[in-house]
């Protein structure tokens, strides 16, 4: 913008204001187009990622929003500065400047209108493209949670089949007279037997209503 002021010579110092806020415009709109085109690659790829490039498109987003709010910044603002540009050149005296300068400054205002549209749309879609990111993560950790849930299940199966098994083995395997061994001494007294089947049976009726009164199940 300076060598396009160098070069104005003999012309109306409004001219040179239009020249910097148009120069300074071009600029924005040239690094917005650079964010427009990172902004589609996101997007484009945020489905079909792969493990390893998950991390990475959460820092080219951060990226590419922080450079979406900077031109916001930069261009908040500069549309009522152009609108005031504008209503200065009606009480000028007329010149060749000001026969145009309602089409000239009109050209820099609809620039700085679409760069904010732009800021909008690409914020928008980015927005979009985390939502997508997210809900492709819910669908993994869902995934996980079935596989983990029918991991328990086969387990839990596997368990109330050898349970009933070890109980029985364990029952009559106590060095204690126990029921259906007639031929051996001592059978007849199984008072031993009965008081730890009693104890086995208490503290599952203690436990299980301790449980049922912690809400456990």
């Amino acid at each position: 913008s300076i060598d396009r002021v160098r070069m104005l010579t003999g012309v109306c110092p409004m001219y040179v204001v239009y020249a910097v806020m148009d120069s300074v415009t071009d600029a924005l709109m040239a690094d917005m187009r650079a964010v427009e085109l990172e902004v589609d690659k996101v997007d484009e790829v945020v489905l079909v990622l792969s493990q390893s490039e998950k991390a990475d498109v959460l820092q080219r987003t951060g990226l590419v929003r922080r450079r979406i709010l900077g031109l916001w910044r930069l261009a908040t603002g500069k549309p009522e500065v152009v609108k005031a540009v504008l209503r200065a050149t009606v009480r000028l005296p007329p010149t060749a400047f000001t026969a145009d300068a309602e089409h000239l400054l009109g050209d820099v205002l609809d620039h700085l209108w679409a760069l904010v549209s732009a800021c909008a749309h690409c914020e928008m879609v980015l927005s979009r493209a985390h939502s997508n990111y997210m809900g492709q993560i819910s669908l993994e950790l869902g995934d996980a949670s079935v596989g983990t849930t029918m991991f328990s299940s086969q387990w839990l199966v596997i368990t109330a089949i050898l349970l009933p098994v070890q109980f029985v083995t364990g029952l009559f395997g106590m060095n204690v007279p126990v029921p259906f061994q007639g031929d051996q001494p001592g059978h007849d007294n199984l008072n031993a037997w009965m008081t730890i089947m009693a104890c086995c049976v208490g503290f599952v009726v203690v436990f299980g209503g301790w449980a049922k009164w912690k809400k456990i199940f």
